[in-house]
Order: structure tokens, then sequence, then C-alpha cells
């Protein structure tokens, strides 16, 4: 859910209600009040978290013995806690995408919403209100019919 939609139903309630700018404003006052702590319930296979995970692994090429630090790909549903994570050699788009590909197969379904912790390779430019996804990331989320909201 994004402050944007809550406009949008708060709008369709009352027409003659708050711009979006005063609306925002309202709800960033209301959220500072709330506690930042709190349990979420989760509906089984509703959601999937993609992140890739502040950790890296040291990955040393047989051939060369050259090290390097490879990345983590991480994907979960919050409602299960069952859990997908590969080593990939980057954090390039074709990475990212395939990462998603590979996780939808190795959980045998699709969640209905795909929210990533805005990372840089699928979301182009982060925003509190209305994140621009990169179009390659949208184009997949369209093919597989899933949702993007970010974190």
């Amino acid at each position: 859910m994004t402050v944007k939609l809550l406009w949008i139903e708060y709008r369709e309630r009352h027409p003659d209600g708050y711009g979006y700018t005063q609306f925002c404003e309202y709800y960033r006052n209301w959220a500072k009040t709330q506690s930042p702590t709190g349990r979420f319930p989760h509906n089984g296979g509703e959601v999937m978290e993609v992140d890739y995970a502040g950790l890296t692994v040291t990955i040393v090429n047989p051939e060369t013995g050259e090290a390097r630090q490879a990345p983590v790909f991480v994907t979960t549903f919050p409602a299960s806690d069952y859990v997908y994570a590969e080593v990939q050699s980057s954090q390039e788009l074709c990475h990212w995408i395939n990462g998603h590909v590979r996780a939808f197969e190795f959980f045998g379904g699709l969640p209905k919403i795909l929210r990533p912790d805005n990372p840089k390779t699928g979301v182009k430019s982060p925003n509190y209100y209305e994140p621009d996804l990169n179009p390659a990331y949208q184009e997949m989320a369209e093919y597989y019919q899933v949702a993007v909201l970010p974190a």
C-alpha cells in the first residue's frame, strides 16, 4: 500500500478533502505517533520479499586462485519464513531478474506481490510516495502478473 493509494481511497470517500500534498503532511505527522515495532499478519503466498543480503561471500577461482566478493540474492515469504537464496556474480539487472525467476521455480508458484527493499537494480529512483521501477523489472512483473510494491 502506498500513500498515494491511501490518498486516492480517501478522495473517493471525501471528494472535497485534502489535496495530495496536505494529505501526505498529515500522514507523516500521524505516522510519527505510531509505534515503530509491531507484528504484521501475512497471508500465505501473498507477498514475497526480495533483496540482496548485506553480507557477501568470497568466491575463489580454482584456476587462478583469484578471490572476490559476491552478493547474495535472498527472497522469503514472510508468512512462512520460507527462504530462497543464491550467490550471484554481481547485482546487475540480468542477475536480479533471473534470481526472481529461479525463486519462482524454487517455490513452485508466484506471489501476488513482490516487495523489494529499493535496490538500485530494481528501483531506478526510490521515492517515499511513488518509486520509479526499472523498466525491465516492471516488464518482468507484468509478464508474471505480480505487483511490485517496494518497502
